[in-house]
């Protein structure tokens, strides 16, 4: 099979990772560009075209022009026509919480403006305990890794700098859910070493099971998608349902980041979506094998 992949960023360490996985199970996979001929041949309809799998890793350049049904027919396209909904959290947020396709239930409560986490600090906020944050205020909506993110705990005050307040949701556990084409193709938990945990004083403790990224040792680990607990495959579900209806296209490739609590009835609240996951060695399998068997 023939695979033309385009990447946000030809230095992406997981969209190369896909490119030497898919040529290592004998296929043939290529970084292209907007600009190249076999890219501008499929959305300008030439019919001679056929035979091509197209994946865009995390790209948006591609996003306002759709291939005709012949060519989408002739060929296979991953991560089109997904608009700008996608293309960074505060966008997320203000698009799926204006819709009525249930998605509302799994998002955490959120506010767009200084003025509006502000009113919600000083009325619910004030009312809970200081062991946890109140809301995550996110001075960049494109960071990863924690970057950007200022934890506002009771009696503390939204800054200026802050382009998205969400309400901080308990979790017991995080998950990431990878979805193709509206398909749930795999899935990971967040968990952290026990020897970790065993240097970690209890003044320490809260602040790693607050914000579970790399820097305070947390890392993705796969597992079987029976795993998942029923309310968040729910909440995955229900996105997907609304992003098709919200989408132009179904082709879409995105990671949902949702935390679960089974301490308060089994709770499911996604985060965000994220279109160029990051990849390991085994996540990696199962996007490759997708592609290959639903390739041409």
């Amino acid at each position: 099979m023939r695979f033309q992949i385009v990447p946000y960023n030809t230095n992406s360490a997981s969209a190369r990772l896909l490119r030497e996985t898919l040529r290592r199970k004998g296929h043939q996979a290529v970084f292209v560009t907007e600009n190249s001929p076999r890219v501008r041949d499929a959305l300008n309809d030439n019919r001679d075209l056929s035979g091509y799998n197209f994946i865009q890793w995390g790209a948006s350049i591609l996003n306002d022009t759709l291939p005709s049904a012949t060519i989408k027919t002739q060929n296979r396209f991953y991560g089109f026509g997904v608009g700008h909904h996608l293309t960074n959290k505060a966008t997320f947020f203000r698009t799926f919480g204006r819709m009525s396709h249930g998605i509302i239930n799994y998002l955490p409560p959120f506010f767009a403006t200084v003025d509006s986490a502000l009113t919600y600090m000083r009325g619910v906020g004030d009312n809970r305990g200081s062991q946890y944050p109140v809301l995550v205020e996110r001075q960049t909506v494109t960071g990863t890794n924690g970057e950007g993110i200022l934890f506002l705990k009771a009696g503390e005050a939204p800054t200026n700098r802050g382009r998205l307040w969400v309400c901080y949701k308990k979790k017991t556990k995080e998950f990431r859910v990878h979805v193709v084409n509206g398909v749930i193709i795999h899935a990971q938990v967040k968990k952290i070493p026990a020897e970790t945990m065993a240097r970690t004083n209890a003044a320490d403790r809260i602040d790693r099971f607050t914000l579970r990224n790399f820097d305070n040792g947390w890392r993705f680990t796969s597992i079987p998608l029976t795993e998942l607990p029923r309310n968040v495959i729910t909440a995955a579900e229900t996105f997907i349902a609304a992003n098709i209806y919200f989408s132009r296209d179904s082709a879409n490739i995105y990671a949902l980041d949702i935390v679960f609590n089974e301490r308060d009835g089994g709770s499911a609240y996604i985060l965000e979506a994220n279109r160029a996951p990051g990849l390991s060695e085994v996540t990696v399998e199962k996007y490759a094998d997708y592609f290959i068997s639903n390739g041409v």
